[in-house]
């Protein structure tokens, strides 16, 4: 079972934060494949922007990239609310990252 990070839990006081990750480099070998790394790098911006692991809406997301977002194997487009993807979607509509993304994401771009 994923664990889910978001602000209504511990997502404020999570070891990572969004700021730790830096988004402006590629995440290399983090989801081994480029367009997946693509679409995480994005979903941290939109966390970075938002001030932390706050839950989003498809809607949000699109906004933040100016596209229709496509998240490349880190949600399963059939089964969203899979607790084996890196970003789930909820019951509320809204994705949440898990700490598999996080740890995945860090890793490859640390910006500390």
């Amino acid at each position: 079972m994923a664990k889910i990070i978001d602000s209504e839990n511990e997502g404020g006081s999570y070891n990572i934060q969004p700021g730790h990750i830096d988004t402006e480099k590629h995440f290399w070998d983090a989801f081994s494949n480029t367009e997946t790394e693509i679409s995480a790098r994005l979903i941290v911006s939109l966390c970075q922007k938002k001030g932390g692991w706050v839950p989003f809406t498809k809607e949000e997301i699109d906004r933040h990239t100016n596209q229709n977002f496509h998240f490349n194997r880190l949600c399963d487009s059939w089964e969203p609310k899979d607790e084996r993807n890196y970003v789930i979607l909820g019951e509320d509509e809204k994705y949440r990252v898990t700490h598999e993304f996080i740890a995945a994401c860090f890793k490859s771009s640390p910006s500390i």
